[in-house]
């Protein structure tokens, strides 16, 4: 007989992923829809802008412009989103205010911030952009021929805003609840034909469920942008409309105007978004910024978003007696949607990898329960050893617990630096004070390594586990709870142990209910559910961040953390180290003073371990960021370039026992993961390389810099669009690829050294997790002074890559001369 549990866990899983995904696509296209919109009222406000501006300059006081009210009517008819319009002194006084109702009563400005869109909304007409309770405000400059001499604002709802997006995501909402209910019919009907039968129809159908809604979010999404650029579009033939009417409506003929085509021209200089402009006359071009269609028919692109405009006051064109009606066209490229939508599309799809992470690892979880509530042999034994199969279905059950513990430190890492630094401003801190939480942070992790491989062997395994997500959760709690900066340094410190202690715990919880034989794969679980976690809690956690205050984020986190302990009382299972175990450990000075004077432990944690740790803290998490941004790269450039890091790292961890076994040796797979972060190194710095040379220190060679310089003129040369782009994507994704191959893999090569197999595997990891740490400190520390030293020119890391060749060529050399390939 079947209890509940076997279809209620997967249903729950299917449930939780497409809820991530609804709220993950539901907020990236309201955050890029927001954009279009603003940008499209902005276009707008410039209309009003150009009138304040060509009466400022004539000489005459603002308080004396006519046709404030009229004008904003036209505004308010045109995009529903503007509730009122003012005009701004430059004392800050209000001149003119205009409402929807006309009762010349405006919305009072509360507390104003600036937005992280104010940059891109300014673009051409030096637009602002601000934040006051629920709504967005538009300033834009009014200048005579002095200066700026008032603002004009427009106030949009955010609200409005939002509601297009909300009627648009009800197709994704129905989609998600009719694929819940089908998930589920399939489930009962499969578990009516016993065990058997919903295993195997369990993850396809899954997977299919996943697949259907991000083919709908992403159409969903598509359609949504391609009506906001649409309105970009109408935004702008309006805003040029306008201008041509206030000579039209005077009955002036166009004909009569001079600098009308360069005007056009102009247009579209500003406006680099649109592909063409055209006055219409008889279906034929009577003006155009591109003078070699003008005289011809107008025709319509299939590659372009067209918005035609009738202008108003018919006016004799040509010589011509008789008036004509003429009609405005502006285009806009589809790739313009195209852009929108990838750049939507490419967060989405980051962010939903995470959802994909969190599902996969909670749909494990619920095959285990399934299988536990329908069995009746006892599946939660104290001890090993256990077989795989036995191993896998625990593990199972574990890998949740690992994850959120992680997840929920990783949703917060997008701001805490933020917090940090207002917390030091708002007590009158030093500013360099800013960094102590992270160092107490890791200062906590370092601490806690030792003493919880002590533990390790004495206590449950669990309670080692819940201690960890206990202590990670409360000091996010503290952070919460307590706004002051020496209780965030509390809490990044507490934090800090519980990282330590959970990674301790997780992993003497995988080497001890694996195989010896698959070694490897326990200690991927580690590495894997890290990088799992560091993926989805960074990817879900920004997007929070970006809709809710920092604070709330942290406490959304701590509550996460509150449910992951329960998860882990109730399904975790109890695990005690075997007494096997315990016979071959020795004291911890003994143990250190055998592992310092081993040459293969030492080899392997100098030339590997500490190597790689450099790579990452150095090169990946510090010297990449700091390069891009001083190459031009925006911030999303930059964490998009960081996820493709992580998850290809999370990828590679996945393979990386496989190829082992393949090979049949672990230091293969240490030289080949050495070797390309070497090749990473290189073909990052080739990419974002200076032109000037590098200075003239004794370990750069000369002929590094043109070499680079030479090599990316070559890939810019390409005949693919975006190829430096693509070819610095390709290095991080070397970086990751090496990083992948030796996480995983030089856990279990330290495990497999004799000096292992004499004090002990868990004295040996102990000391080795608190070694290679030197590597985390060492990078960010030594790569700094590097840059400086290469006067900032990324070519520099070649010099680093020719390094890291020889020490994976070293390595190599030990391995095939001690006649020890492991």
């Amino acid at each position: 007989m079947h209890r509940p549990i076997s279809v209620i866990a997967p249903l729950a899983v299917a449930l939780l992923g497409l809820g991530l995904f609804l709220y993950v696509g539901f907020a990236e296209a309201s955050r890029v829809y927001t954009q279009i919109r603003l940008e499209r009222v902005a276009q707008l406000g410039a209309v009003l802008q150009h009138a304040l501006n060509g009466f400022a300059r004539s000489g005459l006081p603002l308080d004396q412009f006519g046709g404030f009210e009229r004008r904003s009517a036209k505004l308010f008819e045109t995009d529903k989103v503007i509730v009122d319009a003012s005009l701004i002194g430059a004392d800050g006084s209000v001149i003119f205010c205009a409402n929807r109702t006309m009762d010349k009563e405006c919305h009072q400005a509360g507390e104003l911030r600036h937005t992280a869109l104010s940059r891109k909304i300014g673009a051409g007409i030096g637009a602002e952009l601000f934040v006051s309770g629920e709504h967005f405000l538009i300033r834009l400059p009014v200048e005579d021929k002095f200066g700026i001499v008032g603002k004009a604002q427009l106030r949009i709802d955010i609200e409005t805003v939002r509601a297009v997006v909300m009627d648009t995501f009800r197709v994704p909402f129905l989609t998600a609840v009719a694929l819940l209910l089908g998930f589920a019919f399939i489930l009962i009907l499969a578990s009516r034909r016993g065990e058997a039968s919903l295993r195997r129809v369990q993850r396809p159908v899954f997977f299919s469920v996943i697949a259907i809604m991000l083919v709908v979010l992403i159409a969903v999404m598509f359609n949504l942008y391609r009506k906001g650029t649409e309105g970009q579009a109408e935004a702008l033939a309006r805003s040029m409309a306008n201008r041509l009417a206030a000579i039209t409506e005077l009955g002036i003929g166009l004909d009569d105007i001079s600098g009308i085509q360069q005007a056009f021209v102009d247009y579209r200089r500003i406006n680099p978004n649109v592909a063409s402009l055209a006055l219409i006359r008889d279906n034929q071009n009577y003006l155009h910024d591109d003078t070699s269609q003008i005289g011809h028919a107008h025709e319509s692109r299939a590659d372009r978003l067209e918005y035609v405009i009738e202008l108003r006051g018919a006016i004799p064109l040509g010589g011509s007696t008789k008036h004509e009606k003429l009609q405005l066209s502006v285009e806009l490229p589809i790739s313009v949607v195209l852009a929108a939508l990838w750049k939507g599309v490419r967060s989405f799809l980051a962010l939903s990898f995470g959802a994909v992470l969190f599902s996969l690892v909670f749909m494990a979880a619920a095959e285990r329960a399934g299988a536990t509530a329908n069995s009746n042999r006892p599946t939660r034994p104290k001890t090993g050893p256990f077989n795989l199969d036995q191993a896998e279905a625990i593990l199972a059950l574990v890998r949740p617990a690992y994850f959120l513990g992680v997840f929920i430190d990783a949703l917060t890492y997008s701001f805490l630096p933020e917090m940090s630094e207002e917390a030091v401003a708002r007590q009158g801190l030093p500013e360099g004070w800013i960094s102590i939480p992270f160092s107490l942070y890791f200062i906590g992790l370092t601490a806690a390594l030792v003493p919880a491989s002590h533990f390790a062997a004495k206590v449950d395994l669990k309670r080692l586990i819940l201690f960890g997500i206990a202590f990670s959760a409360a000091g996010l709690a503290g952070i919460a709870f307590f706004n002051d900066f020496w209780a965030f340094c509390a809490g990044r410190a507490l934090s800090g142990i519980g990282q330590g202690v959970l990674l301790v715990a997780i992993q003497t919880y995988a080497f001890e209910v694996m195989p010896s034989e698959h070694r490897t794969r326990a200690a991927s679980i580690q590495v894997l559910g890290y990088n799992g976690g560091l993926i989805a809690g960074t990817a879900i956690g920004g997007l929070i961040a970006t809709f809710n205050p920092d604070r709330d984020t942290v406490m959304i986190a701590a509550t996460v953390g509150m449910l992951t302990l329960l998860y882990g009382v109730f399904a975790v299972p109890s695990l005690y180290k075997s007494q096997a175990a315990e016979k071959t450990k020795t004291g911890t000075l003994d143990a250190i003073r055998n592992l310092i004077t081993d040459f293969d432990f030492m080899s392997v944690l100098t030339m590997v371990g500490m190597t790689s740790k450099f790579a990452l803290a150095g090169i990946a998490m510090f010297a990449v960021p700091l390069l891009l941004y001083r190459s031009g790269y925006g911030d999303g450039d930059v964490g998009q370039a960081l996820m493709v890091f992580a998850i290809t790292t999370f990828l590679v961890t996945g393979v990386a026992a496989r190829l082992v076994r393949q090979l049949g040796s672990t230091d293969i797979v240490l030289v080949v993961g050495v070797f390309m972060l070497a090749v990473g190194m290189a073909v990052i710095g080739t990419v974002l390389s200076a032109p000037a040379p590098l200075p003239d220190v004794w370990f750069a060679p000369d002929w590094i810099s043109p070499v680079a310089n030479a090599a990316r003129v070559w890939i810019g040369g390409w005949a693919v669009p975006g190829a430096n782009g693509i070819a610095l994507a390709l290095g991080v994704v070397a970086l990751g690829i090496g990083q992948g191959l030796i996480a995983a893999p030089v856990v279990a090569r330290v495990a497999a050294t004799p000096v292992a197999d004499r004090i002990g595997r868990e004295p040996t990891l102990a000391v080795y997790r608190v070694s290679e740490r030197a590597g985390h400190i060492l990078g960010p520390l030594l790569i700094g002074p590097f840059l400086l030293l290469m006067s900032g020119n990324p070519a520099g890391l070649g010099v680093l890559a020719f390094l890291f060749m020889a020490i994976a060529a070293v390595y190599l050399a030990t391995r095939l001369t001690s006649r020890r390939m492991v």
